[in-house]
């Protein structure tokens, strides 16, 4: 047995004192006087033993703590055997710790970068408006003062994104016009509350649209222009052809009753196509002025059936159903009725559409559940291909051989003007879902 141990040696004494101790008693009683005294001394001295040995324990106890505060990477000269296995332990404890400390700054410094970096904007503040932290793109776009400690010491020219900032609900998002260097941006900007120990912040994004919004309004306008020069060249080219012969016509001496009949049917063409032409600058208009909506309370389960009955008719002729489903039974909406079974009918008319090039049992089925605040026009037809997808919304273009091109572009119009948002979802040969999420 090793005795050199301050433990060992710290129990042994511990057991010696207790013997002497019970002796002396045992001595004291049985008339030895001087023996009992003698042990009594000899339990003395074992005590000041273990309370050396506990000092010496202490110093060590000591010694290693210095060492570990110090960050003593070595052990120290007068450690012993039985200190040398904890400060082993401490030691790769603390280089474990080290490890993961300097991951943790290796991660921290790398969303810091990706923060500092990125041309959204990012701010968090305290429900009272207070800034607690900002990117340097919020910085930017909001054009903060850089000792601005609250919302109320932005620029007046957001002065309506600070009334909506501190009262908008969690993830709701909404788009601004500021006007910034004598022109007008538009911002986009997300809403997040939550909370950290107990305390609530608001986390705001700001994205500047106003690049990418120029982009897609030029496509646009291409779009549009192609699908214009297309339709009044269509109209255009056979009037110049008819007129053409018209006048070589007119040209002659004579016009015989033939020539006069030539005339007449040559002129009924030129009139039917200038009618179209004039329909489809008249719904090219129409697709322009959107009216403001007049909302009321709309019951969805009988504006439904209502669209069910006017589709019925449609639906019979191509053997398909109409499913309805409403949750709870009792949804309202806060919307325009007319213009939201517009809306409906339209998209009903596409799915019947589509429905009749399958050959399986056709569906229609009308969805709306209030829980996850959407509607949905769903079919089980033909899909939409990726090709169509990509112009489905461009005006004036139809996948139907007689279709006028207006009926989605139109009907997303009339969702935005109520503030909703119309998407739509398809799988090629399998089915189209139109989605509105209110």
């Amino acid at each position: 047995m090793d005795f050199k141990s301050p433990y060992r040696q710290l129990f042994v004494y511990a057991v010696l004192a207790c013997v002497f101790v019970g002796t002396s008693t045992w001595s004291y009683e049985q008339g030895r006087p001087l023996t009992a005294l003698l042990l009594m001394l000899l339990a003395m001295v074992a005590l000041v033993h273990m309370w050396r040995v506990l000092g010496r324990i202490e110093r060590r106890w000591w010694l290693l703590f210095d060492a570990w505060e110090a960050g003593e990477p070595r052990r120290p000269a007068a450690f012993q055997r039985y200190y040398a296995k904890a400060h082993d332990r401490w030691l790769a404890s603390m280089a474990a710790l080290q490890q993961q400390q300097e991951k943790q700054e290796a991660r921290q410094l790398f969303l810091e970068t990706l923060l500092a970096n990125i041309e959204v904007g990012l701010v968090v503040l305290r429900p009272d408006g207070s800034i607690y932290w900002h990117n340097p793109a919020a910085m930017r776009w909001l054009q903060l003062p850089p000792a601005a400690r609250h919302v109320q010491q932005l620029p007046p020219a957001w002065e309506a994104w600070k009334q909506w900032v501190l009262q908008a609900a969690h993830h709701e998002e909404r788009l601004f016009e500021i006007a910034m260097d004598h022109s007008l941006m538009s911002f986009a900007s997300k809403v997040s509350r939550f909370a950290v120990l107990g305390e609530a912040f608001i986390a705001v994004g700001i994205q500047n649209l106003q690049h990418l919004m120029e982009d897609k309004e030029m496509m646009a306008w291409q779009q549009l222009t192609r699908v214009l020069t297309h339709e009044i060249s269509n109209s255009v080219t056979p009037i110049a052809s008819i007129l053409s012969s018209v006048r070589e016509l007119m040209q002659a001496e004579a016009l015989t009753a033939e020539d006069h009949a030539e005339i007449q049917q040559a002129l009924a063409l030129v009139e039917r196509r200038a009618q179209d032409l004039i329909h489809f600058v008249q719904e090219f208009r129409n697709l322009t002025k959107m009216p403001e909506p007049n909302r009321r309370w709309v019951q969805v389960h009988q504006l439904f059936e209502e669209v069910a009955q006017l589709m019925q008719q449609e639906a019979e002729a191509i053997q398909a159903s109409i499913e309805i489903r409403v949750e709870p039974a009792h949804m309202q909406l806060w919307a325009d009725r007319g213009l939201l079974m517009q809306v409906l009918i339209n998209l009903c008319k596409n799915a019947l559409h589509a429905l009749a090039e399958t050959e399986r049992a056709r569906k229609l089925q009308l969805t709306a559940v209030e829980g996850e605040r959407y509607l949905a026009v769903e079919d089980n037809g033909t899909g939409i291909s990726p090709e169509a997808m990509r112009r489905l919304f461009v005006p004036f273009f139809s996948t139907k051989k007689k279709g006028s091109g207006i009926g989605l572009s139109l009907s997303r119009q009339i969702v935005r003007a109520h503030g909703w948002r119309l998407r739509v979802q398809s799988e090629w040969g399998k089915g189209t879902r139109i989605r509105i999420d209110f």
